[in-house]
């Protein structure tokens, strides 16, 4: 089977343009920057961060006869882990697959069969790694490690895999209080309307007064606010139109947390899912990515004429800390849509 479906495209009397037209994309350094994300390099085995836990409550008043020297600890330390795991994708191709035809990357040129090279070993190569990002991306929040599916989704396991994991373990929990219940967005109906709008405000004022002071991020879908847009909406239909900045100002003055960014991009997913995050403690962790043979070409069959391209590295994420100083979630999980690639 060829790497490349020419099935729609036909050569014989056409004369090619020289430019290649590709369309968008999104790379995880793009994604990263979007939403606020670190990109952590994990050379090898594990990365842990200790997140220390300071005691109070340890004054008392002073008698003469006192008893003193009594036990109290005055710290703990809690470990956050980051453990890249390997991932794959594999292309096996067929140089004699192009005999025929004239290929547009290779410059109008055919196929030379004396030196077995791919005459679209560029493109290919490109185009994996750029499927590699957005395989990663969009699976950042949603994908679960299972190594006997072979899937994007199942390649790694992503931030809500992580947060499930803490509230299982009741780290993060209603008597923690860093999970506070919201039940789902975009309920209401004609007959029955949902202020979605003051749903979320409600949610955001128990924050912990340490995780409102200063900036703070809003991971919240499109989903969520638009429903919460429309419920303000409704509010003051009659004397103006609020856009989605004027939502986001009224909610970071009806909340009290004046530093509030909102971040709703295509990889947090769909649903009703809440974090609100001291920016800087979502980290993804990588292997190899800047290694130079981070994609190769290989002949591994008995015939010169069969290729694989392989691309190898290790994908982890990481929750530094969940204290509810600096976390909050709701009870809610997304699900994402894939938009990687173009078909």
């Amino acid at each position: 089977m060829s790497a490349i479906n020419f099935e729609k495209l036909t050569s014989a009397a056409k004369t090619w343009d020289p430019v290649l037209r590709t369309l968008p994309f999104y790379t995880i350094n793009d994604t990263a920057s979007r939403m606020r994300l670190n990109i952590v390099n994990v050379p090898n085995g594990e990365h842990i961060i200790k997140n220390k836990r300071r005691k109070a409550g340890i004054i008392a008043p002073y008698s003469p006869g006192l008893t003193l020297g009594q036990s109290k600890e005055l710290m703990k330390f809690l470990e956050a882990s980051l453990k890249p795991e390997i991932v794959f994708a594999e292309v096996p191709d067929n140089v004699t697959n192009y005999d025929d035809m004239f290929i547009v990357s290779n410059q109008g040129n055919a196929v030379d069969n004396k030196s077995k090279k791919h005459p679209l070993e560029y493109l290919i190569l490109r185009d994996i790694v750029t499927s590699y990002g957005e395989d990663i991306a969009f699976n950042l929040f949603t994908a679960q490690r299972d190594e006997t599916v072979l899937s994007p989704a199942t390649s790694f396991n992503g931030f809500n895999y992580k947060l499930s994991t803490l509230k299982a373990a009741t780290e993060v929990s209603l008597a923690n209080k860093n999970l506070v219940n919201t039940g789902a967005f975009g309920t209401g109906t004609v007959e029955a309307p949902v202020d979605d709008y003051q749903k979320l405000v409600d949610w955001l004022r128990q924050a912990n007064r340490f995780l409102a002071q200063g900036e703070v991020i809003l991971y919240a879908s499109e989903f969520v606010m638009y429903n919460v847009r429309k419920s303000y909406k409704d509010r003051v239909k009659a004397h103006t139109d609020p856009t989605f900045d004027d939502t986001v100002t009224l909610l970071r003055d009806d909340a009290n947390i004046r530093g509030l960014q909102v971040i709703s991009e295509p990889e947090y997913g769909t649903g009703s899912q809440l974090i609100l995050i001291k920016p800087g403690l979502l980290d993804i962790g990588i292997r190899n990515a800047s290694d130079g043979q981070f994609v190769s070409v290989r002949n591994i069959e008995k015939d010169p004429n069969e290729v694989q391209f392989w691309i190898q590295s290790a994908v982890d994420t990481r929750i530094q800390d969940i204290h509810p100083k600096v976390f909050m979630t709701n009870d809610q999980i997304n699900t994402v849509e894939n938009l990687a690639g173009d078909y």
